[in-house]
C-alpha cells in the first residue's frame, strides 16, 4: 500500500491533476493550494464558485459528502505503470484506508498518516466499503453523468444502481416579507438506474423495461404478475428479483 501511495502522489505532481492526493515528501497538497487560493470551504474552492450565491449573510446547512462518517475501504484504481524514483510501479488498489466519498466535486477523501487526503475520481474505478460498492460511471454510457460514483446492487448484463445526488437549494429569504431561509440547503436524493449492457437509464417503472425489452415485456410482465415481482424501485427486492430473472432469461 505504501508504495502504491508513494507512486500516486509522485505521478500527481508531475501531471498536476485537480485533486492530489499527497505524501509528506510534496510541498503542497489539494487543500494547501486551495487554503493559498482563499481556502477550500463549503461555498468556493480555487476552481471557481461551487454553488453561485453571496453567502455574506448565509450558511450552507448539510453535507456533500455520502457520509460525513470515516469507513475504511478498498480502493482500486484503473491500471497504468508509472515512473517513481524507486522504479516502476504498477498502480493497483490500496486495501483498508479510511475514505469517504465527496459527491459534489466527485473526489474521495482518505486519511494518509493522519492528514486528509484527495483522490480525483477518475482515477479510481470501485470504492468499496464493508456494506456498499461504489463503480466509477465512466464505466458506463450514461447522459446524465459524466464523473462521479454510483452504488452497485446488482450486476450482470442487466444490473442495478443507484445514483446519489446532490443538489443545493439557494436561500429563499424576502427580507420584505420576513419570510424563507437565509441560509443554503444541501439536498440529497437517490436515484434507481437500470443497466442494460452497460447503458445505464434512470428507472421510471415499467415504462424503463419496456424501452429496453421491446417485445419481450408482454412475457415479462406476465411473469411479474404471476411471479408477485415489481418493476417498481419502491419495492427494491421485488426488483432485484426481476432483474436476476432477466439475467437468466434474457
Amino acid at each position: 500500500m505504501k508504495k502504491n501511495i508513494f507512486a500516486i502522489v509522485l505521478l500527481l505532481f508531475i501531471v498536476k491533476q485537480p485533486y492530489l492526493f499527497a505524501q509528506a515528501v510534496m510541498q503542497e497538497s489539494l487543500k494547501d493550494r486551495f487554503r493559498e487560493a482563499g481556502g477550500l470551504n463549503v461555498n468556493t474552492s480555487a476552481i471557481g464558485t461551487i454553488y453561485g450565491f453571496d453567502n455574506s449573510t448565509s450558511e450552507v446547512l448539510g453535507s456533500t459528502y455520502l457520509t460525513e462518517e470515516w469507513t475504511k475501504a478498498n480502493i482500486k484504481f484503473y491500471p497504468r505503470v508509472i515512473q517513481t524514483l524507486k522504479g516502476s510501479v504498477k498502480l493497483d488498489s490500496v486495501v483498508g484506508v479510511m475514505s469517504r466519498i465527496n459527491l459534489k466535486q466527485h473526489f474521495v477523501e482518505i486519511k494518509v498518516d493522519n492528514q486528509n487526503k484527495y483522490i480525483d475520481a477518475d482515477w479510481i474505478q470501485s470504492v468499496s466499503f464493508p456494506q456498499k460498492t461504489f463503480v466509477n460511471v465512466r464505466d458506463f454510457t450514461f447522459e446524465k453523468l459524466n464523473k462521479g460514483f454510483i452504488e452497485v446492487i446488482t450486476t450482470g448484463k442487466y444490473g442495478l444502481y443507484l445514483w446519489h445526488q446532490i443538489s443545493i437549494k439557494k436561500p429563499d429569504y424576502s427580507p420584505a416579507l420576513n419570510t424563507g431561509s437565509k441560509d443554503a440547503k444541501v439536498i440529497h436524493d437517490i436515484r434507481t438506474l437500470l443497466a442494460f449492457d452497460k447503458q445505464l437509464y434512470i428507472l421510471s417503472g415499467k415504462k424503463t423495461f419496456e424501452e429496453i425489452l421491446g417485445s419481450k415485456i408482454e412475457a415479462v410482465a406476465k411473469y411479474v404478475k404471476e411471479n408477485d415481482l415489481s418493476f417498481k424501485d419502491k419495492e427494491l427486492d421485488k426488483l432485484i428479483l426481476l432483474v436476476s430473472y432477466l439475467n437468466q432469461n434474457y
